[in-house]
C-alpha cells in the first residue's frame, strides 16, 4: 500500500472539556482515540466551564487530532444539547470596537448604505480628494490582508445611486482587475 500520511485538524480553541454519551460506534485501532463515559445525568458544570463527571475525571478534546476522529469529535460536542459547542463560541474572545471617525462625519454619513456598517479608520480605502472637497477621499471600503500579504482585497459596500462614481472612482484609481459582488437575492425590498 505504500506510505501513510494521516491528516490532523485543529480547532481553533484548544481543550474544550467535554463528556458525551456512551454510543455505539465502530472500533477504531487508533490508540488517541477519545474516550468517552458515563451518561448525561452524572454530568454537571463547573464554574470554571469544564464538564466533569461526579468522579470529578475531566475528558478533554485534544489540541489536535486526526481526521478520522472529526465526526466523533462533532457528535461529542453536539451531547448535552450542544452545550460544548456553546463552550466553544462564549470562548471566542470579543474584538474591541476600532474607530470609525472618518465614516461618521457628517459630509459623508449619507454615502453609507447602513449605520451599522463603516469602514474602519486604520484600513479604510482612501481616494484621492478632488477640488479640495474633503468628502471626496471617502467611499465606505476597507483594506483585507490576504494570506500572504496585506492589503489583498477591499471589501465595500455596493455602489448606491450618490456613490457609484466614488465606487468606479476607486476601481480606476487603484487599478482593480476584478470585482466580486455578495448580495442578497432580496435586500430591504428591492429584488436583485
Amino acid at each position: 500500500m505504500g506510505s501513510h500520511q494521516s491528516s490532523f485538524i485543529k480547532p481553533t480553541l484548544a481543550n474544550i472539556s467535554i463528556n458525551a454519551y456512551n454510543r455505539d460506534r465502530r472500533h477504531r485501532s487508533s490508540s488517541k482515540s477519545i474516550t468517552t463515559c458515563c451518561s448525561p445525568s452524572k454530568i454537571r458544570r463547573q464554574s470554571n466551564n469544564n464538564l466533569l463527571n461526579d468522579d470529578h475525571k475531566k475528558f478533554t478534546i485534544p489540541k489536535e487530532f486526526p481526521v478520522d476522529q472529526l465526526y466523533d469529535i462533532y457528535m461529542q460536542k453536539h451531547a448535552l444539547d450542544d452545550l460544548a459547542f456553546s463552550i466553544e463560541f462564549q470562548s471566542i474572545p470579543n474584538f474591541e470596537e476600532l474607530p470609525c471617525t472618518s465614516a461618521t462625519r457628517a459630509i459623508v454619513a449619507s454615502k453609507n448604505r447602513f449605520l451599522n456598517i463603516l469602514p474602519i479608520d486604520t484600513t479604510r480605502v482612501i481616494l484621492s480628494v478632488l477640488n479640495d472637497d474633503p468628502a471626496t477621499d471617502y467611499i465606505n471600503g476597507n483594506y483585507i490582508s490576504g494570506y500572504k500579504c496585506s492589503n489583498k482585497f477591499i471589501a465595500t459596500q455596493g455602489p448606491k445611486s450618490d456613490t457609484c462614481e466614488d465606487f468606479w472612482r476607486m476601481i480606476w484609481e487603484l487599478k482593480l482587475k476584478s470585482i466580486v459582488m455578495l448580495t442578497n437575492i432580496i435586500e430591504g425590498a428591492s429584488r436583485m
